[in-house]
């Protein structure tokens, strides 16, 4: 999901999603000015990214939650190097979250409730997006755990252009 805040701009935001009940279920939860700010574009996010930046872009924030644990590393790759060459603007910043690796559940998960998910450790995320972040454009990055630690959060701050 991606949203341009307010904060910086009054350009309109985009939120995708492959599911588009759930894209419509999060943006009726999105206050009043905020969902004013916002449009949807239901679909593959490896495929509307580079529309939602060329239609909206770039943003100030974009935000993907529950995605990257879906994405093996080669589409995890892309989408970090296409949200940080052009779905965020110059000083923005990327906020996505990974299942994290280990998981005591995933056996259960996986067997029983046949939900595969792609786990990650901090090192993960790190050569993801060292290997996927255009020369330059990475100003900096951090990865934190929730409480239970079942959960990565990485922020990437995209560097300001130079000059």
């Amino acid at each position: 999901m991606t949203l341009r805040s307010g904060w910086r701009s009054r350009r309109r935001g985009c939120a995708g999603s492959c599911a588009t009940d759930a894209l419509q279920h999060a943006l009726t939860h999105l206050p009043p000015a905020t969902r004013a700010q916002t449009a949807a574009a239901p679909g593959n996010v490896l495929r509307t990214a580079a529309h939602l930046a060329a239609d909206h872009g770039p943003f100030d924030l974009v935000l993907a939650g529950c995605l990257f644990d879906y994405l093996e590393e080669r589409f995890a790759r892309a989408l970090i190097r296409t949200t940080l060459s052009r779905l965020c603007r110059p000083g923005g910043t990327f906020y996505f979250s990974n299942i994290a690796t280990p998981n005591p559940y995933a056996a259960l998960m996986t067997h029983i409730g046949r939900w595969n998910l792609v786990e990650r450790t901090p090192a993960d995320i790190e050569a993801d997006v060292r290997a996927a972040a255009p020369p330059g454009t990475v100003a900096g990055l951090d990865i934190t755990a929730d409480a239970t630690g079942l959960t990565l959060f990485a922020t990437v701050r995209r560097a300001d252009e130079p000059g």
